[in-house]
């Protein structure tokens, strides 16, 4: 079988999956089940099988939630037997562009820094506009800029009772 035929193979497989509802994945996975212990299946196979399958939602499902139209999931959309909503993912911060040698300097040490590490993103996730903060080894005035808080959005997905 060619690569040609394994990929339309796996397109049909993952329309055929939009009409699956929860109950579905336990029926599934008994018969699985099953089979690996009456010996139908291979133990390996199924497991690289499985994995395979794995790898390519991975490596797929990034680029396909870039995709989504977010404002159609402001309130629960409904299709295929699930609601999407977006949900506020973990906010991060971006220290780079804050020019903070401070920062730059404890997030090159070792371990045993890190609590002061901690401390200093917490101040400089305080600040809210360009600061003015003198160097207290030279003197020297600096200029620091807030860090920058990011906040992804997840999608969040959740099945329709049977």
């Amino acid at each position: 079988m060619n690569s040609k035929d394994n990929l339309k193979k796996l397109m049909e497989g993952v329309e055929s999956a939009l009409s699956l509802v929860q109950s579905d994945f336990g029926v599934a996975a008994t018969h699985y089940f099953e089979e690996l212990k009456e010996g139908s299946l291979d133990p390996i196979d199924t497991y690289i099988a499985f994995k395979k399958v794995e790898k390519f939602v991975e490596t797929i499902l990034p680029y396909i939630k870039d995709h989504i139209d977010e404002t159609k999931l402001s309130v629960a959309y409904k299709k295929h037997h699930v609601s999407l909503q977006t949900q506020g993912g973990r906010p991060t911060w971006d220290y780079s562009k804050c020019g903070d040698v401070i920062h730059r300097d404890l997030s090159r040490t070792l371990k045993e820094t890190q609590s002061e590490l901690k401390e200093r993103e917490k101040f400089l996730q305080s600040i809210t506009k360009p600061t003015e903060v003198a160097d207290e080894e030279t003197g020297e005035i600096i200029i620091l800029n807030p860090a920058i808080k990011k906040q992804s959005q997840n999608v969040v997905l959740r099945y329709d009772k049977d």
